[in-house]
């Protein structure tokens, strides 16, 4: 696995992780603790109190599990997770390839915390198999 720059990973209370490249994914462990990529396959995980994950590389998943944290990914082909009471936001584009926004709250409409989800066609929250919607 080649990085473009290397792995960051942080334990603490608001120490924040980011990275920017191919593969090179971002982890936190503490509350307030964001991490963030921008690489294709960059994942971005938390574990903390209001601590978000986001994305924006292309098949790079957002992973969160501590109460209050948002998991998002604005990459096409994004995946996302987030534990009780946290938020699943995922950008898909519609026919004309405008952009949009599908917003799920584990808990509520079916959506499931701990559990990846992707969109689909329609922009509808799927549960992830294999790593793919």
């Amino acid at each position: 696995m080649t990085h473009e720059e290397a792995p960051a990973s942080t334990t603490g209370w608001r120490a924040p992780a980011r990275t920017t490249g191919t593969e090179a994914p971002a982890s936190t462990s503490g509350d307030e603790a964001p991490a963030s990529t921008t690489g294709w396959r960059a994942p971005a995980s938390t574990t903390g109190w209001r601590a978000p994950a986001s994305t924006t590389g292309d098949r790079a998943p957002a992973t969160t599990t501590g109460a209050g944290s948002v998991a998002c990914c604005v990459g096409p082909s994004g995946r996302a997770r987030a534990g009780t009471h946290g938020t699943i936001v995922l950008a898909w584009w519609d026919d004309a390839g405008r952009a949009r926004i599908a917003v799920g709250y584990p808990g509520e409409g079916g959506i499931e915390a701990d559990r990846e989800y992707g969109c689909d066609a329609a922009g509808r929250l799927v549960p992830t198999e294999g790593g793919t919607p």
